[in-house]
């Protein structure tokens, strides 16, 4: 009984093979004489399936040992040339027609070369090629006679055509025939005169031709479906290049028509584009993944010049979505979390370092959020009090460093801290040097103001 999966069996059979190689050669050469004809069909059926495979190996292995085989050969030569002779001839009559067949490739792909090295040669020894001809052919007088009358009887029709042709030749010429130009003039007369009396026809049998139409339509409508889409199928790419033809040409009265034809039939060309779109999804979304794989670059950058067009209504959208389904946004956005760590991770490392002061405001933000302050500021307003404090700490007679950036960047400090109920509001904050903003921490802005020189009254 065959099996199920031949593939799958044979599959299996070279694997064990692989694995048993050596036992599988120790039991051939003690069992040769009993299994020689089942040993030579396998293997005779192996080289057919992995004829390619065991050249790649043959070469692979010649090509390490070259030298060393080209060495062998001629020793072997040298030692038995009757043989090697034999084996030669034995070979060429058992391959004749494959060596047939590659002399005729390697003709048509050289014959320039070959027709022009042989004009050379026989103009380089024209008189020896005559004498050689006129010394076979005292030489072989009836086997030439013999081989006339065949090459005659293989090739009458041929002889026959080219004698007519000669006595054609030989005949006075025929009258001049008309010219090319004449021909297509007369042939565009005919078409006019055949189209003409085909309009005329339909116009007398019109009502009775559209009913002969409609009648073999429905009769033979699955057949015409099938043919048409075969069709179209066919000449997709030719018709595609005359439409494209056809509105470099005619643009504009091309796009008019259409534009003409969608307003009256819009709601069926809609129906029919969803239905389409509806049964062959598959295909669309693999169309439009060659498309982006073949133009990525330019898909990218129509990406970020679309989205950065229409940026406001990408995030109102967002917004809108977020608001409409939280647990949906919440679950997306930790699956993508998961699935790209590291590039999230550099993402907000970039951020971090490309917008500290927006970083720090919201950190601050947030921490008037946890404390329950009233009041709220933006980076703006911290840039506006660093201008207003002209680049100096608070602190009066301070001389420590500070600057806007780097080792000695300012600290935002709130008057009143956030755990003794101060507000988050610019009103609220003070621009320090690092030294004296860890010092103060959350301390009573009045004592601590004593204490550097400050008095209240």
């Amino acid at each position: 009984m065959a099996h199920k999966d031949p593939e799958n069996a044979r599959q299996k059979r070279r694997e064990y093979h692989e694995v048993n190689r050596e036992k599988l050669r120790q039991y051939r050469k003690e069992h040769a004489d009993k299994h020689a004809t089942e040993i030579a069909k396998y293997q005779k059926q192996y080289r057919e399936e992995n004829r390619e495979e065991l050249r790649r190996k043959n070469k692979e292995r010649y090509d390490l040992n070259a030298e060393e085989n080209r060495a062998q050969k001629r020793q072997y030569r040298e030692r038995h040339p009757a043989k090697v002779k034999e084996q030669e001839r034995a070979c060429r009559l058992r391959h004749v027609e494959k060596r047939r067949e590659a002399c005729r490739e390697w003709y048509a792909e050289h014959k320039e070369q070959v027709r022009e090295q042989g004009k050379q040669y026989r103009k380089a020894n024209h008189e020896k090629i005559l004498q050689r001809n006129r010394d076979y052919r005292a030489a072989n007088c009836e086997k030439q006679r013999d081989y006339d009358r065949e090459y005659y009887a293989r090739n009458r029709d041929k002889i026959i055509k080219r004698k007519a042709a000669l006595d054609a030749a030989s005949r006075p010429p025929k009258p001049p025939q008309p010219t090319v130009e004449e021909k297509k003039r007369m042939a565009e007369e005919q078409n006019t005169a055949i189209k003409a009396r085909q309009k005329e026809h339909y116009q007398q049998n019109r009502e009775i031709i559209l009913a002969q139409g409609r009648k073999r339509y429905r009769k033979n409508r699955a057949k015409i479906l099938a043919r048409q889409k075969a069709y179209q199928q066919a000449t997709r790419a030719v018709d595609n290049a005359r439409r494209k033809r056809r509105r470099l040409v005619n643009g504009d009265e091309q796009r008019a028509m259409e534009r003409v034809r969608y307003r009256r039939k819009r709601d069926a060309i809609l129906a029919r584009k969803r239905a389409w779109r509806a049964t062959n999804r598959e295909h669309i979304n693999r169309q439009k993944r060659g498309r982006r794989a073949r133009n990525h670059e330019r898909y990218l950058q129509n990406t970020r010049e679309y989205n950065r067009r229409n940026l406001h209504r990408f995030r109102e959208h967002h917004r809108r979505y977020r608001q409409e389904k939280p647990e949906v946004f919440r679950e997306y956005t930790r699956k993508y979390r998961q699935a790209h760590r590291e590039a999230c991770n550099e993402r907000s490392r970039q951020y971090l370092r490309s917008r500290p002061d927006q970083v720090a405001a919201y950190a601050r933000a947030r921490r008037a959020r946890k404390a329950a302050a009233e009041g709220s500021h933006t980076a703006e307003d911290i840039k506006a009090l660093w201008e207003r404090q002209e680049h100096r700490c608070a602190v009066p007679g301070c001389r420590n460093p500070i600057s806007d950036r780097g080792r000695n960047k300012y600290h935002v400090d709130h008057i009143v801290p956030l755990n003794r109920r101060g507000s988050n509001g610019p009103e609220n904050l003070q621009i320090l040097c690092a030294r004296h903003n860890l010092e103060k921490h959350d301390a009573d802005p009045y004592e601590w103001a004593k204490t550097h020189g400050r008095l209240f009254i």
